[in-house]
């Protein structure tokens, strides 16, 4: 299951076999609940040897309450704790870990649903509610600010009830005690002076809100930095490529949909007898093979700590905290992995992502299908399992030399695209330097 990031919606690209109408629309601020339009729920039966009887009296409701959860994985909602300090996060599991254990799995399904359960179980026993995408999300005031706005408004019904004064109005008599009180010097100095001064102190707060909201700004982004760079940097991006082009129309819609459809959801076979094949494999012919592979709880555990706590999730909802802290299944996710491997069969939920599409450039509109950069969110599970395949093919080609020099992409500690760069920028400066020739071609690969 795809979607588009559109404005303040996501629009469905379902793939060709699927039954849920394409162009459907759905709130960016939707909570991830999981039910069977984007994770298939397993039959889970319980285990015949009820193992609840070793568990202690405080630990049996908790694990009726997971294996309800993995049986009706619909009622099962999940929410983004980055805010909540991850000590209190790991203690929850561990005090969670004799439950999770007794509990088995037969599948990968079954595991990543039980994962899903224990982060609905903590997030209920920490007290957080779930999102709810219906609530408006107000800005609360600080009480600094309050404070200050509240005598700002009282000075400017000052100004008013003295420039009526001035007039020659009669006030009532509250409010000319009021006046006195708070200006004892009013006879002294005059209404015309009063007034002067009280709206120099207007011109003192205003500039007071402004330096502590400037203060309160950086106070922030300094804070977003620390814990999300990407969301740093795309909020600067906003800032600064700030864009009033319409949102896409209905039409324009259908046509970038069918456009990252045709990308996306249809199987594309490479050439297979392609004159290059063969005079590579005989290069290669005396390089050994790699050898045979098993995965273990330990690369399981080694590659999970890779993985960032609270990226965007796949259509799943599991974030990559539940994942690397829920030790006590590793053994069982690597073998269950090691069962993908040698079968060469995944469920189809593990391979399913969910595609936001970012404008690239807003001046060209939101219109253009090609204007646009797709970013996937694929289950972590999967990125797990990847990423462990990765690990070993890159040993592998590091061990036997394979990587060339001048490749930069896809290699471990490489910078990449930046690297080249450094490297062209270092190349074009020696030449210029040393007045010598230069002979450069540069390769665009279209929807590379």
């Amino acid at each position: 299951l795809t979607h588009v990031l559109s404005n303040d919606s996501i629009v469905s690209l379902t793939p060709p076999n699927s039954s849920t109408p394409a162009g459907s629309m759905i709130p960016v601020s939707q909570p991830v609940s999981i039910n069977s339009s984007n994770f298939d729920p397993p039959t889970y039966a319980p285990s015949a040897s009820s193992e609840s009887d070793l568990l202690p009296d405080p630990f049996t409701d908790t694990r009726a309450l997971l294996l309800s959860l993995i049986q009706a994985p619909s009622l099962i909602s999940v929410k983004n704790l980055r805010h909540v300090q991850w000590q209190k996060l790991r203690d929850e599991i561990r005090e969670l870990t004799p439950v999770i254990d007794s509990i088995p799995t037969a599948n990968l399904t079954e595991t990543n649903t039980l994962l899903l359960a224990v982060a609905h179980v903590v997030r209920q026993r920490l007290g957080e509610k779930p999102i709810d995408p219906n609530a408006n999300k107000e800005f609360q005031k600080p009480f600094w600010m309050r404070r200050i706005e509240e005598k700002i408004a009282e000075h400017r019904k000052d100004i008013s009830h003295l420039s009526e004064l001035k007039k020659g109005t009669k006030l009532k008599a509250k409010i000319m005690a009021g006046i006195e009180r708070r200006y004892p010097l009013l006879k002294k100095k005059g209404i015309p002076t009063i007034i002067e001064e009280i709206k120099q102190g207007l011109t003192a707060k205003a500039a007071k809100i402004r330096k502590f909201k400037k203060m309160r700004q950086q106070y922030l982004d300094n804070n977003l930095f620390n814990t999300n760079q990407r969301a740093f940097y795309r909020k600067l991006d906003r800032k600064f490529n700030t864009n009033n082009s319409p949102a896409p129309s209905a039409a324009d819609r259908e046509e970038i949909s069918k456009f990252w459809s045709n990308i996306w959801s249809e199987e594309k076979e490479y050439k297979k007898n392609a004159e290059w094949l063969p005079e590579v494999e005989q290069s290669l012919s005396d390089v050994p093979p790699q050898s045979d592979f098993s995965i273990s709880a330990s690369v399981v555990t080694t590659r999970s700590k890779k993985m960032n706590n609270w990226s965007s999730p796949g259509p799943d909802g599991l974030h990559a905290f539940w994942l690397k802290h829920t030790t006590i299944l590793h053994n069982r996710i690597a073998a269950q992995l090691n069962e993908a491997l040698q079968t060469s069969s995944v469920p189809d939920w593990l391979t399913h992502g969910q595609t936001y599409l970012l404008i690239k450039d807003p001046a060209k509109g939101r219109s253009t299908p090609g204007n646009y950069r797709p970013i996937t969110c694929l289950p972590n599970l999967w990125k797990l399992f990847t990423g462990i395949l990765s690990d070993s093919i890159c040993s592998h080609l590091v061990s036997t030399d394979l990587f060339l020099e001048e490749q930069k992409g896809c290699k471990r500690n490489s910078r990449g695209c930046k690297e080249q760069l450094a490297i062209d920028k270092l190349i074009l400066r020696h030449c210029k330097r040393t007045r010598g020739n230069l002979h450069m071609c540069f390769i665009g690969y279209q929807k590379a």
